[in-house]
């Protein structure tokens, strides 16, 4: 969150996601909120999940990558 408060994201696309063993709470509504100027979008959620989930952990994850529109605005 330090670097969101001394940041400027002016005309920038931002893709933020989130890694966490439990509960995401507010965390895309404070990145949002501290994100000076972004074009915030496509967020994602990644739980912590034992190694029998990693295959599907990696299809989530590539699935969501090809679905992010990276070219600039």
């Amino acid at each position: 969150m330090a670097f969101l408060e001394k940041s400027d994201f002016k005309g920038r696309k931002v893709v933020p996601f989130s890694t966490q063993g439990s509960n995401v709470g507010t965390f895309l509504e404070d990145f949002v909120k501290m994100a000076k100027n972004a074009n915030v979008t496509g967020y994602l959620s990644f739980n912590n999940m034992g190694k029998e989930y990693d295959e599907a952990v990696d299809n989530k994850i590539s699935a969501w990558l090809n679905r992010i529109d990276f070219t600039p605005r």
